[in-house]
């Protein structure tokens, strides 16, 4: 019985340990800055949903269409910022498997790919083949790959949403200096748990909403990254199907 004691202490001391140093990069100047994790909710074929937000992690638009009862199409574009002096965006777009479920309510899962770029004008250190090179301005694209769950409840007036998307970053260019170093395809990822919960308040067409969420890996990453993620926003619901929803709750869904 001790031994899975000792795993389950190491288990824990690993993930303080990699809180704690995401927590210190807070102040530093991060290369990965997570966007607004999107769950759209459909309930059927023909909605079009929409999202408009900003705070701390930036601004953004995403938006997603049904094309079927349990498939749909979700993109989005998002500029991402630290500080005045750490900036960058993120475009991307993938699919969606949604259904209604009696006991779990509305559940989806998301499949995507996207693409951006970072820019920093402050400090930054980053480790490459195990050296770390200090620069003052540094410039990168990058791809992310993620699948993303989700669960929640939609009800006239209010609505649930609990995702955790997992992305796995790869850094295929890099420019800094004074280093002068420009590498392509530096063989620099990071593989990202980013849990969000997600509450709106609204009418069926037009819901305010707010974010909370975090960007942690497993195990530390060979460059910077943000830690928080916390937004605000309108979410707009469109049907295009021509059915009218009676405004009954039936097991926490809209009908």
């Amino acid at each position: 019985m001790k031994k899975p004691q000792k795993n389950h202490r190491r288990t824990s001391s690993s993930v303080l340990l990699v809180v704690l140093m995401s927590s210190f990069l807070y102040a530093c100047s991060p290369f990965y800055i997570s966007n607004t994790v999107f769950a759209p909710l459909f309930d059927e074929a023909g909605q079009i949903k929409a999202i408009g937000t900003t705070g701390y992690s930036g601004f953004g638009f995403q938006a997603g269409i049904s094309v079927t009862d349990n498939v749909g199409l979700v993109a989005g574009i998002s500029g991402t910022r630290h500080t005045d002096e750490v900036k960058g965006n993120i475009a991307e777009g993938g699919l969606c498997y949604y259904m209604k479920d009696e006991k779990f309510g509305k559940v989806e899962l998301q499949a995507g790919f996207g693409m951006g770029k970072s820019e920093a004008l402050s400090g930054y250190y980053f480790n490459f083949n195990n050296e770390y090179f200090s620069s003052t301005y540094y410039w990168g694209k990058f791809n992310r790959l993620y699948i993303q769950p989700s669960f929640g409840y939609t009800f006239e007036k209010i609505e649930l949403s609990m995702s955790s998307r997992f992305s796995w970053v790869n850094i295929n260019q890099i420019k800094s200096t004074p280093s002068s170093l420009s590498i392509r395809n530096p063989k620099l990822n990071g593989f990202f748990m980013e849990p969000a919960v997600t509450i709106g308040f609204g009418s069926q067409t037009a819901k305010f909403f707010f974010q909370g969420g975090m960007s942690v890996p497993p195990s530390y990453p060979k460059f910077d990254f943000d830690l928080l993620l916390m937004e605000i926003g309108i979410k707009l619901s469109l049907n295009t199907s021509g059915k009218e929803k009676n405004g009954q709750i039936n097991n926490g869904q809209l009908h």
